[in-house]
């Protein structure tokens, strides 16, 4: 029992909620009680201030890997193609449907800065040109808004940008603890999820780059970060504290050879298909996989890589690699529970059986195949 107060009667003695350790409760009926209020925020992080990086989310307690942080729906929505210049009053409308809290916390989000300084120079070239003036108010009347949410929102399956507000707290990390994917039910709904064991008082982050620069070197991931955000990564893999320098160039030693061996992979890739060396390939690709392994983030990062192998096992007709890597895939899976990557596994599997005897036959893969198992770069 502890000391601090039952949330709902104020009763002395009472436990913390086992869930999110942020309240407590003399008993079972209070918790129901105060269930409908609670439910809100009872997951196993709170928002604190970080220190350089602002506010952002810290574990309240230990998170076992592939535990669920918490999920989300979007909270603004809009399609892929909206320029930044036209989402203005789209963003703002919605902006204007969400509740008092909702909004408060929408505008106390970071905004992209390049944006505000933008509006503030077309105010300014506009001069007394009517018609440019009346454009430039235009964009200023809704730049906070536009500048909030294009310095937050993720591109979800359904091909939308969207404002997740609790998402929106989540720092960046080159070698992140946990990771946001999309459900298989709903493309706008996210789950944060731990991608290894997080300790209570320990912040929680993920990559905000982690497919488009999953192996890219320090200069360029801080090059990339600065321009689409407008910070500084302070990461282990990127600060500049000599504690760090060698397993810095550890990660980028091996990320280079990963990208000299996906080289190779492509050469041999761009010859005509009925002379590709799939086996060749198909070795390289392991290569890759043992490369990636011994990354800070493998376990984000294997995912994609056990697909390839899988992949190209098949067009290689290599049954012992091909049972191997999908064993391996499975166990992954199981440790970090995340539904979406479960939906992959299971249509590789569904593809694997359709062209089982293919596999059994050991002739060559012809066209249909191979556009079947593409390798994923």
């Amino acid at each position: 029992m502890g000391t601090e107060g039952c949330s709902t009667c104020s009763k002395t003695q009472a436990k913390k909620c086992t869930n999110c350790c942020k309240v407590s409760y003399c008993s079972q009926e209070c918790q129901r009680t105060d269930w409908p209020k609670h439910r809100a925020i009872c997951y196993p992080v709170s928002a604190q201030n970080v220190g350089q990086a602002g506010r952002g989310w810290v574990a309240t307690r230990k998170i076992k890997m592939g535990e669920l942080i918490l999920r989300e729906t979007a909270t603004i929505a809009l399609p892929e193609e909206t320029g930044i210049w036209e989402a203005g009053e789209k963003i703002y409308r919605q902006v204007e449907k969400l509740t008092k809290t909702q909004q408060e916390e929408f505008y106390k989000l970071t905004r992209k800065k390049g944006l505000l300084e933008v509006s503030e120079n077309l105010l300014e070239a506009a001069g007394d040109d009517e018609k440019k003036l009346e454009m430039a108010k235009t964009v200023a009347r809704t730049i906070e808004e536009t500048a909030i949410f294009f310095n937050n929102d993720i591109k979800t399956e359904d091909n939308c940008k969207c404002l997740f507000l609790k998402l929106a707290l989540t720092n960046h990390s080159c070698a992140p603890n946990s990771s946001w994917t999309g459900g298989s039910k709903n493309p706008r709904q996210l789950e944060l999820r731990a991608a290894k064991v997080i300790s209570a008082g320990e912040e929680v982050t993920v990559n905000y780059i982690i497919v488009e620069a999953r192996f890219s070197n320090k200069s360029a991931r801080l090059r990339r970060l600065l321009d689409g955000w407008g910070f500084t990564c302070c990461c282990n893999l990127c600060d500049f504290n000599d504690e760090h320098s060698q397993l810095q160039m550890k990660e980028d030693n091996i990320k280079a050879e990963i990208v000299k061996t996906q080289q190779e992979m492509t050469q041999e890739c761009d010859k005509n298909p009925a002379l590709v060396n799939w086996r060749a390939l198909c070795s390289l690709q392991k290569e890759i996989l043992d490369l990636v392994s011994q990354l800070m983030s493998a376990q984000l990062l294997l995912f994609r890589e056990y697909n390839s192998l899988v992949h190209l096992s098949q067009l290689a007709r290599n049954e012992t690699m091909l049972k191997q890597a999908l064993e391996e895939w499975e166990e992954l899976l199981k440790k970090l529970n995340v539904e979406r990557a479960w939906k992959d596994f299971n249509i590789c599997k569904d593809k694997l059986e359709e062209y089982s005897s293919m596999l059994k036959s050991k002739n060559p893969p012809k066209d249909e195949e191979i556009m079947q198992f593409l390798w994923l770069m």
